[in-house]
């Protein structure tokens, strides 16, 4: 008996790591209810009758077809994994199928387990992102702490290696414009000043300005 339930997150994941565990043994898993384990150890629940050739009167619906897929995976099951809602109702329920499960000789093994609350669940998954935090953080603070040691070791190679530089470069001299930037703002200025220009040509257009309602006769136009 374990009283530490550790991994067993939901009916999903139970499945998942079963059918890994079993993959080398080739073992059919398959997720069953109560009622339908209760049926499998009963014998109620049996391989479907196979179907005649050209019989096309008896064509079984959808959800015939669904059950009978169902209950062929039930039968042909190696491993059962059944999943029961907790209730206070059904508990005697539940008693009386493990029991009845284990004096079954067709099964050997029978696994009781429970699964991890909710409330649990977020409580491990909270800590444990607080934990890869934790370390990022931690990874970056030494990141941090090596360039800057590289940084200050730089520094210090560059003041000691000040005063060389300033004896090498005692003949260079800096200027504020070269003849590329001073050509581009003598083009710049040119362009202004046409465009200017050609703004106020066009400004200067002018058309009529008085219009009538009624044309003047011929020979009275001016």
């Amino acid at each position: 008996v374990y009283h530490h339930v550790s991994g067993i997150d939901s009916i999903g994941t139970i499945s998942r790591d079963t059918k890994v565990a079993t993959r080398d043994s080739q073992l059919k898993v398959f997720t069953v209810s109560m009622e339908e384990f209760n049926g499998r150890m009963d014998g109620t629940i049996q391989r479907p009758a196979a179907k005649k050739e050209g019989d096309k009167m008896n064509i079984p619906s959808k959800t015939q077809q669904k059950a009978a897929k169902r209950a062929t995976k039930i039968v042909d099951a190696d491993v059962l994994i059944v999943s029961v809602e907790v209730d206070d109702a059904h508990i005697s329920d539940i008693d009386t199928t493990i029991a009845k499960a284990i004096d079954t000789d067709s099964i050997d093994t029978v696994i009781l387990s429970s699964i991890r609350g909710t409330g649990e669940m977020k409580n491990e998954r909270y800590i444990a992102s607080k934990e890869r935090h934790d370390k990022m953080e931690k990874r970056g603070q030494k990141l941090l702490a090596a360039q800057r040691r590289r940084l200050e070791e730089e520094n210090g190679d560059n003041a000691d290696n000040g005063n060389d530089n300033d004896n090498q470069n005692s003949g260079v001299y800096f200027v504020h414009m070269t003849p590329n930037i001073l050509a581009g703002l003598l083009f710049f200025l040119l362009f202004t000043v046409i465009t200017y220009i050609g703004i106020t040509c066009m400004g200067a257009i002018a058309s009529q300005d008085v219009y009538v309602t009624k044309m003047p006769t011929v020979g009275r136009e001016a």
